[in-house]
């Protein structure tokens, strides 16, 4: 008698250069180098207010943007092309100062007192990430939303996480955090399955209303490289944005060891962007199809260092600028 392993490995190679434009259908892209400005050609620029710059998630200084929870935001323009039906996406990375619900509200894409419009997203006492669509039927409530959790994949405070929103309709959005769906579930609200949207309020980032008698709730964290798309990404496209460079961005300053490419974030020695490293230390030796690469790392969906384990999902990460996503089961 013997026992035999089954051995499975799902393995999603992520390159650098997607088959498909990851602009295709983007609103706006709030890269937050120290403006608001949005890069993505549309010029739909954000109006900041208070809001700090301070250094990003690998210590390059005002490349992100500071909210203090008490009345720091930054408005979108207003305009009827922010404010699209199903499909679209939103993307961003966030850093929580605290798990208090009040003081973790992201967005809101149509900002109307006392009336819920647009989508909002925010994160619970819990960790969870919420996605409500407002169904501009009055009052906040939720008789006038619905709301889909994570139920999986929960935040917590002093670490950057990547969430991506995915909305193709009332009764279907996905939440992703750190690129892995977080399996979001629908809430027991009771509102329309339409987004509903004003002709006079503008999107904001940092800030949700709550009704008249009280002020907006802000949010008390860190945000940076929002994106915005009036389509739905697709698995592949969003793997792509938890890769370590900006979505659109000239190419970043590499440290380079024995010619090598070594991303200058935290030094974990990780090699990646190809183009733009040789670009900046002078090398091509590094070849992205080199069958003798080296495996560097191992970290979990949260992004924590982790080893070789089975039925769990871990990204590994190789010498030659590829990650793979692998799923052993054994």
């Amino acid at each position: 008698m013997f026992m035999k392993n089954l051995l499975i490995v799902f393995s999603f190679l992520v390159c650098n250069a997607s088959a498909q434009n990851i602009t295709d259908s983007l609103l706006l892209y709030y890269p937050m180098d120290g403006n608001a400005n949005d890069l993505s050609g549309n010029n739909f620029h954000g109006t900041p207010s208070g809001v700090t710059s301070v250094p990003d998630r690998y210590g390059v200084p005002n490349s992100a943007y500071y909210f203090d929870g008490v009345n720091d935001y930054i408005d979108f323009p207003l305009n009827d092309t922010l404010k699209p039906e199903f499909p679209m996406t939103i993307s961003m990375w966030v850093k929580l100062k605290t798990l208090q619900i009040h003081r973790n509200k992201l967005i809101s894409t149509d900002f109307v007192q006392n009336n819920y419009h647009g989508v909002r997203i925010a994160v619970s006492s819990d960790g969870r990430v919420s996605t409500s669509l407002g169904g501009g039927i009055g009052g906040c409530n939720s008789y006038n939303r619905l709301t889909f959790k994570t139920n999986e994949l929960m935040l917590d405070t002093g670490i950057w996480y990547h969430l991506t929103v995915v909305i193709k309709s009332g009764a279907d959005i996905d939440i992703y955090v750190n690129c892995n769906d977080a399996n979001a579930l629908f809430i027991n609200d009771s509102g329309p399955s339409i987004i509903g949207y004003s002709n006079y309020a503008s999107g904001t980032v940092g800030r949700i209303d709550n009704n008249t008698s009280l002020p907006p709730y802000y949010n008390w964290g860190y945000m940076d490289e929002l994106s915005y798309w009036e389509r739905a990404l697709s698995v592949a496209e969003i793997y792509t944005l938890c890769d370590s460079l900006p979505l659109m961005s000239s190419a970043p300053s590499w440290d380079c060891i024995a010619s090598s490419c070594v991303d200058p974030g935290n030094g974990s020695g990780i090699f990646t962007a190809l183009s733009s490293c040789q670009a900046s230390c002078g090398s091509t030796t590094i070849n992205e199809f080199n069958a003798e690469r080296k495996l560097l790392r191992i970290v979990d969906v949260l992004g924590r260092n982790a080893k070789k384990e089975s039925n769990v999902p871990l990204f590994y990460f190789y010498n030659d600028g590829t990650v793979e996503k692998k799923f052993i089961i054994n």
